[in-house]
């Protein structure tokens, strides 16, 4: 029985590590995408 919480309790906390990774990871793509996206429309700006 020891043996089988002890996998449970790793399983568990081996998710929250990659949901809290997954996390960071979404943000810190989400934000590049916007500022890749806020200098092509600078560029268009100043093309007009």
């Amino acid at each position: 029985m020891e043996g089988m919480t002890l996998f449970i309790f790793h399983v568990i906390v081996v998710g929250i590590l990659i949901a809290v990774t997954a996390f960071i990871a979404y943000n810190a793509g989400k934000n590049k995408g916007r500022f890749i996206s806020e200098g092509q429309d600078n560029r268009n700006v100043q093309r007009k």
